[in-house]
């Protein structure tokens, strides 16, 4: 392959990605830098009042790395971190299809 330019985080990941893959390593590897997250939709409270049950969704998922923003508001990790955490609400035009329909959801 060629040449490729990367930043840290792109040459961190292929670095972890490829190190994960190597069947003497690998275990250890993601022991290490590998975490799990719960991601989750859910019916708001007033969808579920209003379809008399609260559709739900959750699925967890492997991560090696987190993005943050964290030049926004505060400028510090902690701060980055919470908005990070801070569940999504899709409504509108963006409201969920759950499986007893569509609704407003809480997303994290």
């Amino acid at each position: 392959s060629g040449l490729q330019q990367q930043d840290a985080q792109e040459y961190l990941r292929l670095l972890v990605g490829e190190l994960c893959e190597d069947a003497a390593l690998g275990d250890r590897v993601r022991s290490c830098y590998e975490g799990r997250a719960e991601n989750f939709l859910e019916a708001t409270d007033d969808e579920a009042e209003r379809l008399g049950e609260r559709p739900a969704k959750i699925r967890e998922e492997a991560f090696l790395d987190v993005s943050l923003d964290v030049e926004a508001e505060d400028g510090t990790v902690e701060g980055a971190l919470q908005r990070y955490l801070e569940p999504e609400i899709l409504d509108g035009e963006n409201r969920w299809a759950s499986p007893a329909g569509r609704c407003a959801a809480r997303k994290g």
